[in-house]
């Protein structure tokens, strides 16, 4: 396996399992990055404003029990299939759109940079099992 490969698989899974385990050690309440991100200007104004606004505020009103134990969990995950390598492919997709959902709802930090790696992990030619 390629050096790069071994590198995007180090720090992509390291970054998703402590993001994930922080969350579910210390406690995670997506609320208030939900309010935020319908007060967000950039997702107001953009074209698929009304369906995120809709989806926004039913998570608010009823999902947030689920929204609050799946995100953690799904990081978790995703820090697995990285550090393990079983489900690259896998892991580059959930994590390209689990990054694409926090663009949307504003959140621009890590989020494009963790989309561009997800695209090249997808692009590199992964190496046979024997």
């Amino acid at each position: 396996m390629t050096p790069l490969i071994w590198g995007f698989r180090a720090v992509l899974g390291g970054f998703w399992l402590w993001a994930g385990l922080s969350k579910w050690l210390y406690g995670f309440d997506a609320t208030a990055f939900l309010q935020g991100a319908l007060g967000n200007p950039a997702v107001q104004a953009a074209p698929y404003a009304g369906l995120t606004v809709a989806v926004i505020e039913w998570l608010i009103k009823t999902g947030m029990p689920v929204v609050n134990a799946v995100i953690p969990l799904l990081e978790v995950a995703l820090g697995v299939w990285f550090v393990s390598g079983k489900v690259l492919r896998g892991a580059a997709l959930g994590q390209a759109g689990m990054s694409l959902m926090f663009v949307v709802c504003g959140a621009i930090s890590w989020n494009p940079l963790l989309l561009a790696s997800s695209c090249v992990l997808l692009a590199l030619p992964l190496p046979k099992k024997p």
